[in-house]
């Protein structure tokens, strides 16, 4: 099985922990599974490293990433212009707009993850 590492704010004002994940053996339908290339850390990152702004903890930050498809989930096979997807293709996205359908979205409402 493979894994997947992040670094995770668990305290404001603190370092990053690094932790590591079991990645799906397969994705839920409807999503992708994407291998972050660049990332970048932003103002924002920072207001919410300091606890600046009202977060539950813990929590990967970032919302600006580039990265490749390692997998598509049953039913996606476009991205929101209809341009087709497969895996390998480079891909960003967009923070502040989500489908609502998957679990970060619809359950645990952090649609960036």
């Amino acid at each position: 099985m493979q894994h997947a590492k992040a670094s995770v704010l668990e305290k404001f004002n603190a370092p990053l922990q690094l932790r590591e994940w079991p990645l799906p053996e397969k994705v839920e339908p409807g999503a992708a599974l994407v291998r972050t290339e660049m990332a970048g850390i932003c103002g924002t990152d920072v207001h919410l490293w300091k606890g600046e702004l009202p977060i539950s903890l813990p929590i990967i930050l970032g919302h600006e990433t580039v990265g490749r498809i390692d997998q598509l989930g049953a039913g996606l096979q476009t991205d929101w212009t209809g341009q087709p997807l497969k895996v390998g293709d480079r891909v960003t996205w967009n923070s502040s707009i989500s489908c609502g359908g998957c679990y970060y979205g619809a359950e645990k409402r952090q649609p960036t993850r």
